[in-house]
């Protein structure tokens, strides 16, 4: 089985606009160089979430993947301008990053950061609908097991089948 390893949260830079005074990413090279210094992913592979920290906890706003190195594609134009334009338009909380990462040196396939990232922008989904991902973002969950997967009173046969596959 492949292991990947989770890393942050970790606070965004930003800055407040002086004329809107809205925050915006931080795209200085400095900034970026302390940014990725502080996390110490800036080499690795695989999954990143952008999330909003506010008094309830975490909430998903972005989720991308990347099979090159974080550093090339967490502040990219595409995810600089989709989380700017969420936050110019009033939302609110602390922009954080996590990184599910493979702590390996070892070569991994593409095919499978690709289903590692389907499958984390499907909980994404759950946990906010207005994720910003315009890609990946259909259902894949079309069936349940009532009390077992995906919703359902737990009845004792439930129960019993939960244990037996170790759900």
């Amino acid at each position: 089985m492949i292991e990947f390893s989770v890393a942050g949260p970790f606070n965004v830079p930003v800055y407040k606009h002086q004329v809107s005074e809205v925050r915006l990413i931080n795209k200085d090279s400095e900034v970026m160089k302390a940014f990725w210094a502080e996390n110490q992913q800036a080499a690795g592979i695989g999954v990143y979430v952008y999330a909003r920290k506010a008094a309830r906890g975490y909430v998903p706003l972005y989720i991308g993947k990347t099979e090159k190195s974080f550093e090339a594609e967490v502040f990219n134009s595409r995810n600089i301008g989709a989380i700017n334009e969420l936050f110019h338009n009033g939302d609110k909380g602390t922009l954080v990053l996590f990184f599910i990462y493979y702590p390996s040196s070892k070569k991994i396939r593409s095919d499978v950061i690709d289903e590692l990232e389907t499958n984390i922008i499907q909980y994404g989904l759950k946990a906010n609908q207005n994720l910003l991902n315009s890609k990946k973002t259909k259902p894949v969950d079309t069936w349940c097991i009532k009390g077992v997967l995906r919703g359902g009173r737990i009845t004792d046969e439930a129960r019993h089948l939960k244990r037996c596959l170790n759900i």
